[in-house]
């Protein structure tokens, strides 16, 4: 391509989408017309963001190098570029969980499921198995299934009991036949106390907490005599009835304690898996802060993006104060106070983000009754200030100010609903699954340029937690009085995960010495 406007783009000169556009779209195509404000138009989306399908991909890499050479550009051009494509990658990408593709329920198993919801939803009976008709009459009358507590339907003729069991059948049906190769595989296997802990440990790995702890409290309901598994569900190869009650109670224990660890660990659980690339790292923190810098391109690239904004800085601070995300979504805008007021927050029982007028310093407050640990003790309201990140909450002050001048709207919270489409509305808050889904939203991109040929599915609001807890422990070892303050929990709590996680550690470390002492005395 002849150049006859060629000019030198600096690194400190910013080109525009709106000039990039114009020039892939007017100088890189022999296309002439309306045709030309069109491409222009299309361009645009793409540099902000907004490009998914592989074909378009290559357009833009190829027509990016064209432009680089006919402005002179120094590859700048294609470097955003490529940078959109890898933000973009994974978009729409799910969890690890759903590449395990469910395939609709066997009939027998489908089956199954549908005596289980007659049952709970309407008192119907199956057929009795063979075992249960063997018992004596006495004993059958006082095995027999209660129903007792029936499930009901809501005002949309929808049983959420029914909804959620669904929910927990498939997640087990896709292991039973995605890892197991288990062709027909039925809802008594289960309650096998020899898989279960497979499936648990499967479901922790590529579903959540939430999939295994619905699991585990639907194993604790119905391993147990008088319910629709004990005298429905027997298998063929239990003899008798009694045989197979006897593996239902040993199911329930296992389960019982599977679920009561899970609970106890609830947090690390959820958090570490997604993010054992950076507890794995020699260096953490130097990864964190890579992590920030190009969640920082990321907002410039979508300026429009409140939510995006808001998003890169809840990463800078909740590491130096790891909120609950249900805190998060309730965050409001609190204003410039002055330092002597402060106790007026604590007064009025304040959660939200300030402004000390005194030193221009941001700093969030929450107040006990707001915490999930309000009725311990130990627990004390929260004032924790951010003496370097002046200026990054200054610049989303200015964005959140813009943001509701161009709604049209006013909102007294930190972070707001942007449509109608949201709960509470434009300035309304939002739900704190929303909030949730953004910062996981924002990581993953960023994830996503950094390790271009990885797969990372996110950092969600209890990873910051773990990792907060993680990097403090790091600096400050075992000083576990310290990080339940870090974290807003009780002392007991702290101690029963990160004491547990650390003696590993320590573990490695007693080894190690015991190792070099006894090679120096050989």
């Amino acid at each position: 391509m002849e150049n006859s406007n060629m000019f030198t783009i600096s690194e400190d000169t910013h080109l525009s989408d709106d000039k990039i556009a114009y020039e892939l779209a007017y100088n890189t195509t022999s296309i002439s017309g309306a045709r030309k404000d069109k491409e222009k138009a299309t361009y645009k989306r793409w540099l902000s963001g907004r490009i998914q399908k592989h074909k378009n991909i290559d357009i833009l890499i190829e027509r990016s190098k064209n432009l680089d050479e006919y402005l002179g550009a120094n590859g700048m051009i294609l470097n955003k570029c490529l940078f959109i494509i890898n933000m973009n990658r994974h978009k729409g990408q799910k969890q690890q969980a759903k590449r395990f593709k469910f395939e609709h329920f066997s009939e027998s198993f489908q089956k199954q499921a549908d005596e289980y919801f007659s049952w709970k939803l309407e008192s119907k009976t199956p057929k009795l198995p063979t075992q249960f008709k063997s018992l004596k009459a006495k004993e059958r009358k006082f095995f027999s299934a209660s129903n007792s507590s029936p499930w009901t339907l809501n005002s949309d003729g929808v049983s959420s009991s029914q909804v959620n069991n669904i929910t927990g059948l498939k997640s087990f049906y896709t292991y039973a036949v995605s890892v197991c190769k288990i062709n027909e595989p039925t809802i008594a296997m289960l309650f096998e106390a020899d898989s279960l802990k497979d499936f648990i440990n499967w479901a922790l790995e590529f579903g959540s907490t939430s999939t295994a702890n619905n699991a585990l409290g639907f194993i604790i309901k119905e391993a147990k005599a008088n319910t629709f598994t004990a005298q429905y569900l027997i298998p063929q190869k239990y003899e008798t009835y009694q045989d197979w009650l006897e593996e239902l109670e040993y199911a329930k224990f296992i389960a019982t304690d599977l679920k009561a660890n899970i609970e106890r660990n609830r947090e690390t659980l959820d958090g570490k898996r997604n993010i054992k690339f950076l507890l794995n790292n020699s260096g953490p923190w130097k990864i964190y802060n890579k992590l920030i810098s190009t969640m920082r391109k990321i907002m410039n690239v979508k300026q429009n993006s409140l939510w995006t904004h808001a998003s890169y800085l809840a990463f800078n601070w909740m590491i130096y104060c790891p909120l609950r995300i249900r805190n998060v979504s309730m965050l409001k805008w609190l204003g410039p106070i002055s330092k002597n007021d402060i106790y007026k927050l604590e007064k009025n029982k304040e959660i939200g983000i300030f402004k000390i007028v005194e030193t221009g310093d941001f700093g969030v407050f929450v107040h006990k009754s707001h915490l999930k640990n309000k009725k311990s003790k130990s627990i004390n309201s929260i004032c924790q200030g951010f003496s370097g990140l002046s200026s990054i909450f200054e610049d989303y002050v200015r964005a959140r100010e813009s943001e509701l001048l161009r709604l049209n709207a006013t909102s007294e919270y930190w972070v707001f609903g942007t449509s109608n489409k949201t709960v509470n509305g434009i300035g309304g808050r939002v739900d704190y699954s929303h909030t949730g889904r953004e910062l996981v939203k924002l990581s993953q991109k960023a994830l996503s340029v950094m390790y271009p040929h990885e797969y990372y599915p996110g950092i969600n609001p209890h990873a910051i937690r773990h990792l907060a807890a993680t990097l403090y422990l790091n600096d400050n070892p075992n000083n576990y009085v310290g990080l339940s303050t870090l974290l807003m929990d009780d002392l007991k709590t702290v101690l029963d995960v990160y004491a547990n996680i650390n003696r590993k550690k320590d573990n490695l470390d007693i080894s190690e010495w015991a190792s070099k002492r006894l090679n120096n005395a050989a």
